[in-house]
């Protein structure tokens, strides 16, 4: 059997609002295989963004259990979370959040900034990025220069290339 990329087992999460304890989300139960879509739908404050915010290791659960490519998640100190995230973690906002004084290319590159990968070797796994995503003649671009959805796509490169 294959292990899920994502599997949570009644996850929590709680919010002290004043004197008020708010239940974000209760006992989410969730599995994702490898190679799987899925989408997060619901209401306005029905704890889609805190969801999103526990799988992408941006806040830590109250209760519940949490594995990662089989790695229990909750007890892993800041710094190996913070390493999780620039492997294998790609966020795509809704909005992209492109540096605005970055090209395309700069954008794409920057995690591997923080990973210590030098520049000749950046600029082609950037620009192989910009290549997958149908952006490579963009890649000089600064994000005001593209439209929403070529930035959605920059953004995806942005997120593809950590998982190299």
């Amino acid at each position: 059997m294959t292990t899920p990329v994502v599997a949570t087992e009644n996850l929590s999460k709680q919010y002290v609002l004043g004197r008020s304890i708010v239940d974000a989300i209760v006992n989410v139960s969730l599995t994702v295989m490898r190679g799987e879509f899925v989408a997060i739908c619901g209401r306005s404050g029905s704890g889609k963004s805190t969801l999103m915010n526990l799988l992408g290791l941006l806040e830590r659960p109250d209760s519940g259990h949490y594995l990662l490519n089989g790695t229990e998640i909750a007890a892993l100190r800041q710094s190996r979370r913070a390493a999780i995230r620039n492997r294998e973690i790609g966020f795509v906002f809704q909005l992209p959040t492109l540096l605005p004084r970055s090209t395309a290319l700069e954008n794409v590159g920057l995690p591997l900034v923080y990973s210590g990968v030098r520049g000749i070797e950046r600029h082609r796994r950037a620009t192989e990025a910009l290549d997958r995503v149908g952006l490579g003649h963009r890649k000089d671009h600064w994000p005001n220069q593209l439209s929403g959805g070529e930035q959605q796509r920059v953004s995806l490169g942005h997120s593809s290339i950590r998982q190299r």
